[in-house]
């Protein structure tokens, strides 16, 4: 790939997209990426990471590079969420989260959908405790994000939970379209970064929502280069019966 990408070592593990190439007859269902779409945070494990002063480059490196699974890559980042040598609480973790705000436009875009029986779903890899909050906030159909297993005294355990692939968001798409038995060409896509493109190559309809690098513009159907989510309606209400 040419084009400007943050990651460019992602695309080294892809294989050829599958687009659908055919536009909705009918939107059914509208799958969102969550950090940087429906709230104004890049990344909430970069969140928790800059509350304990750690960082998590290395395995990101890792990961990109095909030498470690998803799974290894949440077990590394959960290691370093630590207080005095012990992992850290969920409690500590939500409490984090108390403040943070949806995206602007949110809720009008999401009345409209309501309001037109149009299904939501997040297909995130970010962490299922926000992805949940913001869900219920929404009202929201399906969350699929990643998280983290805690023990009795609701502590983490320092494994996680994996529902969302980070460089295979298309799996859970395929998996969503069967289950609900939505055809791929009526399902649309929204996100920002280039981990959110195989959403977009076997959706219907992709759209980059303040995406951070060309090469999200790239393979989206349409763009907003800002940070209201209400500039979406115009653009859903073309494939809307």
């Amino acid at each position: 790939m040419n084009e400007k990408c943050s990651y460019p070592c992602f695309w080294e593990q892809r294989e050829s997209p599958k687009k659908t190439k055919e536009h909705p007859d009918k939107l059914e269902l509208i799958c969102f990426d969550m950090d940087g779409v429906l709230i104004d945070i890049g990344s909430s494990w970069k969140f928790v990471h800059d509350y304990f002063h750690c960082t998590n480059n290395a395995s990101v490196n890792a990961y990109l590079h095909g030498e470690i699974s998803d799974e290894e890559f949440i077990r590394r980042d959960l290691a370093l969420w630590k207080e005095n040598g012990e992992f850290t609480t969920r409690e500590t973790i939500e409490n984090l989260f108390t403040s943070v705000e949806l995206m602007q436009g949110a809720q009008s875009l999401f009345q409209f959908l309501k309001k037109r029986k149009i299904r939501t779903a997040i297909v995130s890899a970010g962490i299922d405790i926000v992805a949940q909050k913001i869900g219920t906030m929404l009202d929201i159909d399906t969350i699929l994000a990643n998280g983290f297993i805690v023990d009795s005294k609701n502590r983490l355990t320092g494994e996680g939970k994996l529902s969302v692939r980070l460089i295979q968001k298309d799996q859970a798409i395929y998996t969503l379209s069967k289950n609900k038995q939505i055809p791929l060409r009526n399902c649309a896509a929204v996100g920002n970064s280039c981990f959110d493109i195989p959403m977009f190559e076997v959706c219907g309809l992709g759209i980059a929502f303040n995406p951070a690098d060309d090469c999200v513009k790239d393979a989206a159907d349409y763009v907003i280069d800002n940070k209201n989510l209400e500039n979406l309606i115009p653009i859903l209400e073309k494939f809307c019966l």
